[in-house]
């Protein structure tokens, strides 16, 4: 296993069609490491965390995944990600073992169902945050809490060595640093 931290940024800028919203990040995560990204409303949160993922814009800086610059980082499925709002309940109508089942997509070819290992990773990853008996259950008559947890496993059947949480964590997780970005005050204020 390698010292390389899972994520270093060095005076990292992220934001949208080329315009730093989050600027001068500077963050190293180690392995076993839990980060909480905390600030008001509209301070890049969620920009720094769609950047690191690259799913927005790379403004400027360093940013390395497992000591790979992101650009060249290719093994995404050993990073997992939690988004703050499930909208899929509101949209689509999903079992909670379907939505965790979603975490096996990138393991297989789209046209392969859901083999034998398939179901054991995701019947242990609903035992984990304790919804086995909801597996059945409509993810729309589930509590926030409840549709928290079945969006946290969506990620674990696939095994990730990295994962990024923007929400609540289970209590068995180990002490979180806090992190607090600042918006570029160049930039629009992004919620």
């Amino acid at each position: 296993m390698s010292d390389s931290p899972i994520l270093r940024l060095r005076d990292a800028a992220f934001g949208y069609d080329g315009r730093a919203v989050v600027s001068g990040v500077s963050l190293e995560v180690n392995p076993g490491e839990i980060i909480a990204v905390l600030g008001p409303n509209g301070s890049g949160k969620s920009t720094l965390m769609r950047g690191i993922l690259g799913l927005n814009d790379h403004v400027s800086g360093q940013v390395e995944l497992f000591g790979t610059p992101a650009s060249s980082f290719k093994a995404r499925t050993r990073v997992g990600y939690v988004p703050q709002r499930h909208t899929l309940s509101a949209s689509v109508r999903a079992t909670v073992e379907e939505v965790v089942e979603v975490g096996r997509l990138p393991h297989r070819p789209w046209y392969r169902r859901a083999d034998a290992e398939d179901r054991r990773l995701v019947t242990a990853a609903l035992a984990e945050v304790g919804l086995a008996d909801r597996a059945r259950d409509d993810v729309a008559t589930l509590s926030g809490v409840s549709t928290d947890a079945s969006s946290s496993p969506a990620r674990w059947p696939r095994s990730p060595t990295s994962s990024s949480w923007t929400s609540r964590r289970p209590a068995s997780t180990p002490p979180v640093r806090r992190y607090s970005p600042r918006c570029s005050s160049a930039s629009p204020r992004v919620a």
